[in-house]
């Protein structure tokens, strides 16, 4: 039986609470739940007016730890907003709070475990590999160069 308006509300309201949502996902929750097609503008509006939806947020964190967490570069982070439907303001928004410090920090631990993981005895070739693994992460080249000459010269120093 469908829910009615007040219970898919309610029933999103905690669902939001419970960890950041985007519009997607709530979208995604309505559909399992059988709420009415018809409703589900209504209801994303009122969770929005509401506090319990907003994508801006949502785009904040959700690059913040996959930064942190995750150690993910820009280009999978906006790809995976792009992919949940996230509005391209809120993904500038969310980009454009990304600490460079910790972004580089990112892009380092990445390199050092490839470093370790990577076992090949042809130089040029492991730092092909090394490479391949940050683009793979999603970090721009010009950056994964200038970390690993920064790396190169750490090491022989």
């Amino acid at each position: 039986m469908p829910l009615n308006a007040q219970e898919a509300f309610d029933k999103a309201a905690r669902y939001c609470c419970a960890e950041e949502r985007c519009r997607s996902q709530v979208m995604e929750k309505f559909r399992q739940w059988d709420v009415p097609q018809e409703m589900t503008a209504g209801l994303l509006i009122g969770l929005e007016n509401c506090d319990f939806l907003n994508e801006d947020r949502y785009a904040e964190i959700f690059v913040r730890s996959k930064v942190r967490q995750n150690n993910w570069g820009r280009y999978k982070i906006i790809h995976a907003l792009k992919t949940a439907n996230v509005k391209p303001d809120s993904i500038k928004h969310g980009m454009s709070l990304l600490d460079e410090q910790t972004y580089l920090g990112a892009l380092q631990n990445v390199i050092r475990k490839a470093q370790k993981l990577i076992h090949e005895d042809d130089v040029s070739l492991k730092q092909k590999k090394i490479i391949q693994h940050a683009v793979s992460k999603g970090f721009e080249m010009d950056l994964i160069f200038h970390a690993l000459n920064n790396t190169d010269e750490q090491e022989i120093n």
